[in-house]
């Protein structure tokens, strides 16, 4: 009996000691799966390219990139929206009430798909820790530039149409007006030449949500990247 119960004794006492073993073991592997979480995320760091980052970013917010946004949880109809938003304002200054603003989507529309076939070009400038700065190249048109000559055949539109809009209503005339306006300007920005390239510099932080490198303004840099996507130096 004393036999068996020493036999007993001992099985319990392995027992203890094996299930102790597998506990610092799995605590171990906590450490040890923790570290190793730490190490891949330095090294994702110190291994990624802050210019390849912003580059994505810049294409996501300047060209309106599906794909690109996804990558930093970009909301592309809030962006559209928001750059709307100042247009639309202004032309809001001076169209009479109760006119049909529509054909702005047709100004807007054009200046998005101009916007992206624009170049854009980033250059690391230097790296330090989680922070970066970047130099942003992009082609860019001249906005301004063309509402002169837009102005000029929607004029000239005017004149040919004179008797057109004289057997109109106000109302009908001012519509037809309108229209027009808008449509010349989408015209003017479908055909607008690419006149050089903008340059700026920003800075970026490494975001360790996301995994990547973001502009530390991002308000700041999206309207940045627009002006300088829209119009010449001496313009800005």
């Amino acid at each position: 009996a004393n036999g068996r119960r020493e036999r007993l004794l001992s099985l319990a006492k392995g027992d203890v000691f094996w299930m102790d073993r597998i506990v610092k073991w799995k605590k171990l592997s906590a450490v040890l799966v923790f570290v190793l979480m730490v190490a891949v995320a330095a090294g994702r760091k110190l291994l990624s390219k802050p210019e390849v980052d912003i580059q994505t970013y810049a294409e996501a917010v300047g060209h309106l990139n599906e794909s690109a946004a996804k990558e930093f949880n970009l909301d592309l109809a809030q962006l559209r929206e928001e750059r709307e938003a100042s247009s639309k304002q202004a032309f809001a200054a001076f169209i009479p009430a109760g006119i049909d603003t529509t054909k702005l989507d047709e100004t807007t529309d054009a200046l998005y798909e101009k916007m992206m076939t624009l170049n854009i070009k980033t250059k690391l400038i230097s790296k330090d820790g989680d922070t970066a700065r970047v130099k942003v190249t992009t082609d860019y048109i001249d906005y301004i530039g063309i509402l002169p000559g837009v102005m000029r055949s929607f004029r000239a539109d005017l004149a040919a149409d004179a008797d057109k809009m004289n057997a109109m209503s106000q109302q009908d005339a001012l519509h037809y007006v309108m229209g027009k306006m808008f449509t010349k300007i989408a015209d003017g920005i479908k055909n607008a030449e690419i006149k050089g390239q903008n340059t700026f510099e920003t800075t970026a932080k490494y975001d360790d949500k996301l995994g990547k490198w973001v502009p530390e303004e991002e308000q700041a840099f999206q309207q940045t990247l627009y002006r300088n996507m829209l119009m010449g130096e001496d313009k800005k």
